[in-house]
C-alpha cells in the first residue's frame, strides 16, 4: 500500500464534500422518518394495555363457633369465638331466653344474670361482601 500524497488527500476530501452535500439533503428526511418511527414505538409501548388478573374471591366458610366454657354459673360470663374465612365478613350475634352479648366481631362475651338457670342458645350469623351467609349456634348451660 502506498501513500498517495497531497493530491490524493485533496481528491478524497473533495469527494467527501460532494458526498456530504448529498448526505446533507438526505439527513433531514431520515431524521423525520426516524423521529416518526421512534414516536410510533413509544406510543405502542405506552398504550399497551396490561393484562389484569381476575381477583380471587374467597368463598365464605364458617368453620366453628367455640365457647371458652359451655357450662357456667349464674351471674358469670364466657367468651365465644366465631372462626370464618371470606371477604368483608360481618358478624351478627343473638341469644335466646336471656343473657347479654357484650362486644362484636369474631369474639364476644356472653353474660348471664344471677337468676338465670337452664340452657341458652347463642347464635352467630356471618355474611360476606357477596351477600352469602352462614349461621352456627352453641348452647350455654347455666347451673
Amino acid at each position: 500500500m502506498r501513500y498517495c500524497g497531497k493530491a490524493c488527500a485533496k481528491a478524497v476530501l473533495t469527494g467527501l464534500r460532494e458526498f456530504g452535500i448529498q448526505i446533507n439533503l438526505i439527513v433531514p428526511i431520515m431524521k423525520k422518518y426516524f423521529l416518526f418511527g421512534f414516536l410510533i414505538v413509544i406510543i405502542m409501548f405506552a398504550c399497551k394495555k396490561e393484562k389484569t388478573e381476575e381477583p380471587v374471591t374467597i368463598q365464605l366458610n364458617f368453620t366453628s363457633l367455640v365457647a371458652d366454657n359451655d357450662t357456667i354459673l349464674p351471674g358469670t360470663t364466657t367468651n365465644i369465638t366465631a372462626n370464618a374465612t371470606g371477604e368483608g365478613l360481618v358478624y351478627t350475634w343473638t341469644s335466646t331466653g336471656g343473657g347479654n352479648i357484650i362486644g362484636s366481631g369474631t369474639k364476644i362475651s356472653y353474660a348471664t344474670t344471677p337468676c338465670m338457670y337452664g340452657n341458652y342458645e347463642v347464635q352467630c350469623e356471618v355474611k360476606d361482601k357477596a351477600g352469602s351467609s352462614q349461621s352456627k349456634a352453641i348452647t350455654i348451660r347455666v347451673q
